[in-house]
């Protein structure tokens, strides 16, 4: 098997130790038309009339024109509105893309959970091009437009136990719902808009790096991602259109560093966008700690262990499953430095793939994420 040669900058650290902490969860998410879903034009346009007020006092429709502008600001894409009157439930390819309340999700609500509040019905013009999206929104919960953790309301269950219901949040709900119209699926990292309720930390209500280089990779734009690990490679020097991004993070994912502090306590994520012509095939997904003192540890569905520099190794940690259009890897997660008893020490973190039809290549990030234990 060819061997794998990686240069990293960590130092003063043992392998033991390093397998001993670090925990281990490794999810996956596909953009919602298969490997990519740009949007037309790179500019979507939604129809926005909803009459009344929140119990806040703020007006629905100035709600979600401030989600649009957040996408609008921080991605490549364009978001208009019209303050215009479309029903999102409305015939089907209309032309129009329209938000409004609707009891049964536009007939659709049989699909989705009974907790569903909002979808995107995405219509596009080919399987990976987006022209508009309709959204609706159930009337079978209560509204509110805030910032901050979820308000709740307490309710009596049919089995008469009293439970705290969680009113929803108009203006987080329509960023997480133009998400998905972007051409985003639900996202594993907390602090990402577009992950599902159960996964998305409480307080969360603005976008992040994740999020937005989602979108503007999607629409060809990965120059425009903050967490962009560039010079991707191959094992075998053959180029490469595979995406990599990642980094680490004291605040799960809202933000990014490379400096954390004994007291910190550290994620550390990353995505592999693959090839186009490889979305759907059976690989791996991989990642390399490299250290200094030249031991190296391999990452996958069976945790860290030790790694003697060949692809066989690689594979003998990662599980064969079928590669999504992007796929997150949630290498750290919830890392205490602190009670590691690691300090001053650097890490390097290539990721990547490989695939059961080609036993002896590897893609992978030719720029590693790197990190510091100070």
């Amino acid at each position: 098997m060819n061997n794998i040669s990686m240069r990293g900058i960590a130092a003063g650290v043992s392998a033991a130790i390093l397998v001993a902490v670090f925990p281990l969860e490794a999810e996956a998410f596909v953009w919602s038309f298969g490997h990519s879903a740009d949007v037309e034009g790179a500019s979507i346009t939604f129809h926005v009339d909803v009459p009344g007020l929140a119990p806040s006092g703020i007006s629905w429709n100035q709600a979600f024109e401030e989600a649009a502008y957040d996408w609008s600001v921080s991605s490549v894409v364009q978001i208009n509105t019209v303050r215009d009157f479309k029903n999102p439930c409305g015939a089907l390819y209309d032309g129009y893309g329209g938000i409004g309340f609707s009891g049964d999700l536009c007939g659709k609500a049989h699909l989705y959970t009974s907790n569903t509040r909002a979808i995107s019905i995405v219509q596009r013009r080919d399987v990976n091009t987006i022209i508009y999206s309709d959204i609706p929104y159930t009337t079978a919960f209560d509204w509110d437009i805030y910032d901050g953790d979820y308000k709740v309301k307490p309710i009596i269950l049919p089995d008469g136990k009293p439970f705290n219901e969680v009113i929803s949040d108009f203006r987080r709900t329509s960023k997480h719902e133009i998400g998905h119209a972007l051409g985003l699926g639900h996202s594993k990292f907390p602090r990402s808009i577009v992950s599902d309720a159960k996964d998305r930390h409480f307080d969360v209500t603005g976008l992040s790096p994740d999020d937005i280089c989602g979108v503007n990779i999607a629409n060809g734009r990965h120059d425009a991602c903050t967490l962009l690990l560039p010079h991707s490679a191959t094992l075998t020097g053959e180029p490469t259109s595979a995406i990599f991004t990642g980094g680490a993070s004291k605040t799960f994912g809202a933000s990014y560093q490379a400096h954390f502090s004994s007291n910190d306590m550290i994620d550390v994520m990353g995505t592999v966008v693959v090839e186009e012509a490889h979305y759907g095939l059976n690989g791996r997904l991989h990642a390399i700690v490299v250290l200094s003192d030249g031991t190296n540890l391999a990452w996958g569905s069976r945790g860290f262990v030790a790694w003697n520099g060949t692809v066989a190794g690689l594979h003998a940690v990662a599980d064969v499953q079928t590669l999504d259009g992007a796929n997150e890897l949630y290498i750290l997660k919830n890392f205490s430095i602190g009670e590691s008893g690691i300090s001053g020490v650097g890490v390097s973190i290539f990721i990547g793939y490989s695939l059961e039809s080609e036993p002896d290549e590897v893609y992978y990030s030719g720029t590693p994420i790197v990190f510091n234990l100070e």
